[in-house]
């Protein structure tokens, strides 16, 4: 088994309500987040959940140079992993999401367990992002129901779902925006 599958599934024993899945997301989700970005127009993209890297590494082949991006993580052994692999490029903020309304943001993607979440969490977090976002930005974030789809609909005026089926498990890809 590879060393970064190995590495995450130790990250989902220490704590499983946050880290939410057995595996990282696959390159494939990652690739098809990555498409969802307007790369020429984020200035500003925040990364919610970074885990070990897999949708960082994707959003740094893609964006622009002068683009800053942030990574919201809490698991500390992740941070270090994700700094080791991206400080030269990246923001690794060892924070919870909640503060992601301190950063004026034009994108922001999430690998958040969102139902492993209290509804009023949820709420909470889904309130900061949008804080977060400017006017024309938007929320990409994967899960493996869709039982967001509900909730992201009552808070945002577009909300566009894809299935994804090659990942581990196969998972939506929600595309929100203000």
């Amino acid at each position: 088994m590879d060393n970064k599958i190995l590495f995450f599934l130790a990250g989902f024993v220490r704590n499983p309500k946050e880290v939410g899945a057995l595996f990282p997301s696959s390159t494939f989700v990652a690739k098809k987040i990555a498409k969802s970005i307007d790369f020429n127009k984020a200035k500003v993209i925040v990364e919610l959940g970074s885990g070990t890297g897999t949708l960082t590494k994707e959003i740094i082949a893609n964006a622009q140079k002068d683009t800053k991006i942030y990574c919201f993580e809490t698991d500390k052994k992740f941070c270090i992993k994700l700094k080791n692999d991206f400080e030269d490029r990246v923001k690794i903020l060892n924070q919870d999401a909640i503060n992601v309304s301190k950063i004026k943001s034009d994108c922001i993607v999430s690998g958040l367990p969102f139902f492993n979440f209290s509804p009023s969490l949820r709420k909470l977090l889904l309130a900061a992002i949008k804080r977060s976002l400017n006017p024309d930005g938007s929320l990409i974030m994967f899960g493996y129901t869709t039982n967001m789809y509900k909730m992201l609909n009552q808070e945002f005026q577009y909300v566009d779902k894809q299935f994804v089926p090659l990942n581990l498990p196969p998972c939506f890809i929600f595309h929100c925006k203000l």
